[in-house]
């Protein structure tokens, strides 16, 4: 950082009423966004550095607030710092990251859960980095199996088992004053913790480098907390340039989990970067998981008495036409399955040769110094 911009950034007006730094120093971890939370304590909830920051977005009612300039200034260089962070962390030049998109309501319980831990654990132990949201649901599924990579299938069960005991984060509470956290969210936070104590012997313990993996949330989505496992956190305030970097840092490729709105809008972020690529690059692997959500046919289904899934999306063969019809095809690189060591595999292969072309991701973190 030049010293002019250092010396503009101490004098910024404001700078001292913020709840966050700005810019910040580096990548967020586990033990700041959660700094002064007590196991067994919902209420401490209430007073962490996350929870503060994202009180600060919000007004009286709890709605978004309109920040003023010099708030909105603030806001705008931490997000743009953090994206350098994050491109220095996933460094195209020394890692491959694999990007696992899913729905937040996918509770710990879910087979699918279990499934995409496993899958995010497989791929971190091949030398894989892992990108998530950084929330719950199967973004927790994927950052908690790329933590437990340094660990047996019997740790790996007794975390599962631990987490299940809290299968949701729920939703907030009216029980205390200003509209605090305390609920479920402090059941599902202590059951994370207690995976966290069962291999590092304290949850505010530094992980193994072989757990490494990132996870991007935003306070945009603040009642969405924060999970346990991705051991550093991009977290942004614009939730547009958080849902970009998701998708253009992962150079890899993607895993599509069961979702919603935010998760098909990534897929289509993927499909356009991808249909609109020049020959010099080649196409982002795309992995829907779950062939019945992605690739629905209510007769089929219907006739062999499987239930309807009132929230599948036909989204694959929209993606599939468009793979088709690009100029430079992608068809290949897209898979439908099921089955998670198809998917390892898959991935595995489709970057044996990862070297030889750019795909978006390299061209994209190149461009953030």
């Amino acid at each position: 950082m030049s010293g002019v911009l250092k010396n503009w950034l101490e004098q910024m007006p404001g700078r001292e009423s913020l709840p966050f730094f700005s810019p910040p120093p580096r990548l967020y971890t586990i033990k700041d966004l959660y700094d002064g939370y007590k196991v067994d304590n919902p209420l401490s909830l209430d007073t962490v550095f996350d929870t503060r920051v994202y009180r600060w977005t919000r007004d009286d009612a709890g709605k978004i607030r309109m920040l003023n300039r010099e708030e909105t200034v603030a806001a705008r260089i931490h997000d743009t710092v953090m994206d350098k962070h994050v491109a220095d962390f996933v460094d195209p030049t020394r890692r491959i990251t694999i990007g696992f998109m899913g729905g937040h309501s996918v509770t710990r319980t879910a087979v699918a859960f279990t499934r995409v831990a496993r899958m995010a654990r497989e791929l971190r132990r091949r030398g894989f980095m892992i990108v998530t949201g950084g929330g719950p649901g199967l973004m927790e599924a994927a950052n908690f199996g790329a933590f437990m990579a340094p660990y047996d299938d019997d740790k790996f069960l007794q975390a599962v088992n631990l987490l299940r005991q809290a299968p949701t984060y729920g939703g907030v509470t009216t029980n205390c004053k200003e509209g605090c956290s305390s609920f479920e969210k402090a059941e599902w936070l202590d059951a994370a913790l207690k995976v966290r104590e069962l291999v590092l012997g304290d949850w505010e313990r530094s992980e193994q480098e072989s757990s490494s993996n990132l996870g991007i949330p935003t306070w945009f989505y603040g009642a969405e907390p924060p999970n346990m496992f991705a051991t550093v956190a991009g977290k942004y305030f614009f939730n547009s340039l958080r849902e970009d970097g998701l998708v253009s840092i992962a150079n890899g490729g993607l895993i599509f989990g069961k979702g919603e709105a935010g998760t098909v809008q990534e897929i289509f972020q993927n499909a356009s970067y991808n249909y609109y690529r020049d020959g010099e690059m080649s196409a982002t692997p795309m992995v829907f998981y779950d062939i019945d959500f992605w690739d629905p046919n209510p007769v089929t289904d219907a006739a062999a008495g499987a239930p309807l899934d009132a929230h599948r999306k036909a989204v694959f063969p929209l993606v599939q036409q468009l793979a088709l019809q690009a100029p430079n095809k992608f068809d290949q690189s897209l898979m439908l399955s099921n089955d998670c060591e198809e998917i390892v595999e898959f991935i595995t292969a489709k970057n044996a040769d990862k070297l030889k072309k750019l795909r978006y991701a390299d061209r994209r973190l190149a461009m953030v110094q």
